[in-house]
């Protein structure tokens, strides 16, 4: 698919990012069974063990101890970082921060990349994403409606001072380790859902050459369960997609980047969630599997109709019909 169709196609698919979908993260921080996603039953099923997996670069730049500064730096950086890379594409307006409805998105969606706006873009997404403040106590708990009032608040606020200086020491590390030299951007904050089976996944980007990287602001150099199926159901969200006739980004590669190590590393897709994720199986027959599996489940849930296969029909052929009508 064109660079342009899948820019169209992205921004389509953020129209129906919306609560009733369940995020892949989400997802993989329920328990499966009655009280979670039933997905994560299958999830476990087909990925029952994962080792770690460490990625090391040349150098490393440490992070600040406090969760919600390390969490706004992280999403704050992820804009810069996607800015970076596509500087003539790049609008905090095709956000998810900013598609909030908010007199501060508003005046955000048109203001120029930098670690101050970027900070403040951060601390909307984490609202935008889980109704809960990242940083507690900027004003006194109580999110100001300006862009101009947020930002002051990360300026003065005793928890939130250091977000602003902490992005732009991470910025010139991750320009000094040159991770990205030479790289570009084909789609900023990829999005892969299928409303009908209430699963969504964005992601952070899909660089030329059809790599679908995760960037990650974290100390630690090892990835474990959760973060490594997090990529992997992007990706098969992403061929069930395509095996359903929907719109789909060409993905070849698939995997990290390591923001506070200067050092990325992805996998051929077949790879990754064969040996890496050890599923065994490629991605192709995992996304049959999956669809299969989803549409037996939940059909008659979703329709509202009980439903049968007829001799010949398949979940897969059934649901492919029934999306693309």
């Amino acid at each position: 698919m064109a660079k342009e169709g899948m820019r169209n196609h992205n921004s389509e698919q953020r129209e129906f990012l919306d609560p009733l979908l369940m995020p892949v993260t989400s997802i993989l921080g329920t328990s499966g069974g009655k009280d979670g996603h039933p997905a994560r039953e299958w999830i476990d099923r087909t990925f029952p063990r994962i080792p770690s997996v460490k990625i090391y670069g040349a150098g490393f730049l440490k992070g600040p101890s406090s969760s919600g500064v390390a969490a706004s730096i992280g999403r704050a950086v992820d804009y810069l970082v996607r800015a970076k890379l596509d500087p003539d594409g790049f609008t905090y307006a095709d956000t998810i921060a900013c598609r909030r409805e908010t007199d501060a998105a508003k005046s955000l969606a048109e203001l120029p990349a930098n670690a101050e706006t970027a900070a403040v873009a951060g601390l909307l997404e984490g609202v935008a994403r889980a109704g809960l403040r990242s940083l507690p106590s900027i004003m006194n708990g109580v999110l100001p409606s300006s862009y101009e009032r947020i930002l002051e608040g990360i300026k003065g606020d005793p928890l939130a001072k250091d977000v602003i200086p902490g992005v732009e020491a991470l910025m010139e590390f991750i320009d000094r380790s040159r991770m990205f030299a030479g790289r570009t951007m084909e789609v900023g904050n990829p999005v892969v859902g299928i409303p009908q089976i209430g699963v969504q996944g964005d992601g952070d980007a899909i660089l030329n050459g059809g790599e679908w990287v995760d960037f990650k602001a974290v100390n630690s150099p090892s990835l474990g369960r959760k973060q490594l199926l997090q990529v992997a159901m992007y990706v098969l969200l992403n061929e069930v997609r395509q095996q359903a006739g929907l719109e789909h980004y060409h993905v070849a590669r698939c995997g990290f980047a390591m923001l506070r190590h200067g050092m990325g590393r992805t996998w051929p897709v077949e790879e990754y969630l064969a040996e890496v994720c050890g599923a065994g199986r490629g991605m192709s027959e995992l996304a049959a599997e999956f669809l299969e599996w989803q549409g037996s489940l939940h059909f008659s849930e979703v329709y509202g109709e009980e439903r049968m296969l007829e001799p010949g029909e398949t979940w897969t052929g059934l649901l492919r019909d029934v999306w693309t009508d």
